[in-house]
């Protein structure tokens, strides 16, 4: 898996993006992960069968910064598929037209100017990070605000 990547969950709006390792979460947020689709660089779609702990992160697995233990995972994917850059572009356009949370100011403004970014992205890596700047939320596009 080469990062940048992008991550979509079954049954949430949103897209996700790391620019490193998905390699810590809450133990109590690891089956979000299974059914998952990970879109990474090089034009791979790996779709997670199973989240997995394989050790405690921090210090056995407690961390001031977040809620209830955290362990390093790792996962197992069904399938790997390559996708082509047109699919790809589709597949994240439908995603923002039809789903991506609308509660936020910078979102409802950046939808147009992201999807034309998309559109003109010429390979997988720009394309991951146009992601990457959205979740980021860095400017996307040319409108000047």
């Amino acid at each position: 898996m080469k990062y940048p990547i992008i991550q979509i969950f079954q049954n949430d709006k949103n897209i996700y993006a790391k620019e490193d390792g998905l390699a810590i979460a809450s133990v109590n947020l690891m089956p979000i992960f299974v059914n998952s689709v990970i879109l990474d660089s090089t034009g791979n779609v790996y779709r997670v069968k199973k989240a997995f702990r394989i050790g405690w992160a921090y210090f056995f697995g407690y961390s001031l910064l977040m809620k209830g233990r955290t362990a390093k995972i790792d996962f197992e994917f069904t399938e790997i598929e390559k996708y082509s850059l047109e699919t790809l572009k589709e597949l994240l356009v439908s995603k923002l037209q039809n789903g991506v949370e609308r509660r936020f100011w910078y979102t409802e403004k950046n939808i147009p100017s992201l999807i034309a970014r998309i559109n003109q992205s010429e390979d997988y890596s720009s394309l991951t990070k146009i992601g990457r700047d959205f979740v980021q939320r860095k400017k996307v596009g040319n409108d000047k605000n």
